[in-house]
Parts: C-alpha cells; structure tokens; sequence
C-alpha cells in the first residue's frame, strides 16, 4: 500500500483529485491537506506517507517552500509540484528541489494518473515547458518592477539612466521572452513566474 499526500487549497479540487487517485491506482491510500501547516503537522504525524505532491499557490506558504522544508526534515519523503500556471521558470525551481513530478492542474486525470505510476515505478514526470526565449536580464526585471509600480516608459528610463526609446526597445525583447503582447500581460507573467 501507497500513501500519498495531496495538498491543496481549493476543496472540490481536492477532494475530486483524491477521490480519482484512490479510483485509478490499486492498492493507494490518498491524505488531503488544505495548507502547508496542516501537511506538516500531518507529515510528522503519519510516517507511512511515500508522496507529498502539492499545490504552488497555498494560503499560508508556497509549494516550493513548503517542498524544501519536508525534504529538509523528511528526506524519505518524494516530493512533487502541481500549479495551474507552470512556467519554465518554476519548472526548473522545483527540479532543483529534487521533485520527482512537477505537471500543470490543467492535465486530464489521466495523464495524471499515468504520470503517478511512472513515479511509482522508480521514475519521474515532467511537464515539456519551453524556455521562452531563455533568462530575462536584470536589467529587464528592473523594466517589469519598475512598470509593476504603474511608472511610464520614460519615468522608468529616468530611473534607470537611459533613454524612453531603450526602454521601448527592451519592451520588445521581454514580449518576446515573455512570449506576451502587453506590459500587463508582461507584468503579470513576470510575477507568476517569481521573476519579480
């Protein structure tokens, strides 16, 4: 017998997910956690628990902290990452954490299922995320956290010491990184992704 714990803010999500679990794979036992505390006041207190696979977004800390933390203090415990919006970014932030499943919420049951028993079986599974464009440069975070602040181009170019055409022009370089087609798309991916 298999014990997962899920951890997950939103119930109907929840309870659906672990209810489908316990349907789909024999012999799997399936806890439910809303937050990060109740998981670990539940990792200390179950010691049976094979897979913790979280949620990134949690009320009181997110995925990836709560991750470091039990790996920390329950190194036998594999660990995996879950998230509506699963940029490359995130992707490579919970690899380097050591997860053995890291899928976006976005997937059919199925797939989850499938993924689970790779895991189960020694294996690990990963969403395909592209790089878009590679790394944003420092200088382009200053862009977006400047621009998160509701400054214009050239309030932003007055604070950086260049010029409101430069600005435009990285402008250009972060939609395409970005792979978006405004500030706000822009702004709002940067903060998703943990970049500013």
């Amino acid at each position: 017998m298999r014990t997962i714990l899920f951890v997950d803010d939103h119930p109907i999500f929840r309870e659906g997910f672990c209810r489908t679990l316990e349907a789909e794979i024999a012999d799997l036992s399936v806890l439910c956690a809303p937050d990060a505390a109740t998981t670990l006041d539940m990792v200390r207190s179950e010691p049976d628990i094979d897979l913790l696979l979280t949620d990134y977004k949690l009320p009181d800390q997110d995925g990836l902290a709560l991750i470091a933390e039990v790996r920390r203090s329950f190194p036998t415990i594999a660990v995996g990452l879950l998230c509506a919006d699963l940029p490359f970014a995130l992707l490579a932030r919970a690899r380097a954490l050591g997860v053995v499943l890291c899928m976006s919420k976005g997937r059919p049951s199925g797939n989850l299922v499938a993924a689970l028993r790779i895991v189960f079986d020694g294996g690990q599974a990963f969403e395909d995320v592209p790089a878009v464009g590679g790394p944003i440069s420092p200088r382009r975070q200053d862009i977006l956290m400047l621009a998160s602040k509701g400054h214009s181009d050239k309030v932003i170019g007055d604070r950086l010491g260049v010029s409101e055409n430069t600005v435009r022009n990285h402008w250009k370089w972060i939609f395409d990184q970005l792979d978006v087609s405004s500030r706000t798309e822009a702004v709002g991916k940067a903060i998703r992704q943990g970049m500013i």
